[in-house]
């Protein structure tokens, strides 16, 4: 069976109008509606793209979100509300946003994400940072636990902390900052080695086609988006 996928250029759009809205939006008036609608694409693309649990409970998070800052309980200036009203809207605010970088880091390729940016005319200038920061953050997540489970395996745990904390900081910052450098210097070389920095079309053997499924998918979001400003 063939996996689902939605093409990076349809990540890119749907990432920058959720996050704006998202982050933007105001939470009265018949505008709430759109905005329910739009924030929630995130989990919905999450269950599309097999990521069931995850979808499902990110669903119910932000529909819960959304209801407690849009319909306070009682009296909305009492210290219940006000909680109510900061935790639902730091939900509705952060996670369409960070849900969506989720969705275009674990499911976009670096070659799929720079052939993204080439098909979008993105120059050269932007594309070689923006793809080594692509591939960078990942690595960095992962060596930061490689330097966890080292630490742990020499008997050196996070309570240990609280007693020697400049020791068990330098331990710990020390080796990620010199991996950190090593690693962008690493990906910038193997970006520059691909011909990134060529000022002549590059060829690929990726092949990105809007399917049907994500041309719907743009138009809904641009429509959502429409709809969202004009009321």
């Amino acid at each position: 069976m063939k996996s689902k996928k939605i093409d990076p250029r349809v990540k890119l759009l749907s990432l920058f109008l959720i996050s704006f809205i998202a982050m933007t939006g105001t939470t009265v008036g018949n505008q709430i509606y759109p905005r329910l609608l739009i924030i929630i694409i995130p989990a919905f693309c999450l269950v599309y793209l097999g990521f069931n649990k995850l979808g499902s409970l990110c669903l119910i998070l932000l529909f819960a979100g959304w209801y407690g800052e849009s319909f306070p309980f009682g009296n909305q200036y009492s210290a219940t509300n006000s909680l109510i009203f900061i935790t639902a809207n730091l939900i509705t605010r952060f996670l369409p946003p960070a849900l969506m970088g989720y969705i275009l880091i674990k499911t976009t390729s670096v070659e799929e994400f720079i052939r993204a940016l080439e098909k979008l005319r993105v120059p050269n200038t932007l594309t070689i940072p923006i793809a080594v920061m692509f591939r960078f953050l990942p690595v960095v997540f992962q060596e930061s636990r490689n330097i966890k489970y080292a630490m742990r395996m020499r008997g050196v745990t996070l309570g240990q902390s609280l007693v020697h904390p400049i020791r068990y900081t330098e331990m710990r910052i020390v080796p990620l900052i010199n991996s950190m450098v090593k690693i962008s210097t690493e990906l910038t070389a193997a970006s520059l080695t691909r011909g990134l920095s060529a000022k002549t079309a590059r060829t690929s053997i990726i092949q990105l086609k809007l399917t049907n499924e994500d041309k719907i998918f743009a138009i809904l979001i641009l429509v959502l988006a429409i709809i969202y400003y004009g009321i």
